[in-house]
């Protein structure tokens, strides 16, 4: 399987996650991220290596947060495996709201970085 092909259209953040989770947010610009023309995609890189996965929640909300599934407790968010990349669409074309709030968790500290794209073709 190949990476898809992708264009930064802002800057990257970072967020640690532990179990407290970790926040941050990207701002948009106010024609939607950059005035793209396609859907708005963040790339999500969990570059640890030690097997630590990450969960990542985003919202238009800056309350948001993510826990992490176990046994019987669903996590809520997303599961960013340990050194993979992930591409996830968090707005249509030139509908983005003003912010996207983001918060990871995972079960020992953790960096994830995260990248507002668009895909090419």
């Amino acid at each position: 399987m190949t990476a898809p092909a992708y264009q930064r259209i802002g800057d990257t953040i970072r967020v640690t996650g532990n179990a407290t989770p970790g926040t941050g947010n990207i701002a948009a610009f106010s024609s939607g991220f950059g005035g793209q023309s396609g859907p708005v995609f963040v790339k999500v890189d969990n570059v640890n290596n030690a097997n630590v996965d990450a969960f990542l929640n985003f919202s238009v909300n800056s309350n948001v947060s993510a826990t992490i599934a176990t046994v019987g407790t669903p996590g809520t968010g997303i599961c960013i495996q340990h050194a993979s990349t992930e591409f996830i669409q968090v707005a249509e074309k030139n509908t983005a709201p003003a912010t996207i709030y983001f918060a990871v968790a995972s079960a020992s500290a953790v960096a994830v970085y995260i990248t507002p794209v668009i895909l090419v073709s």
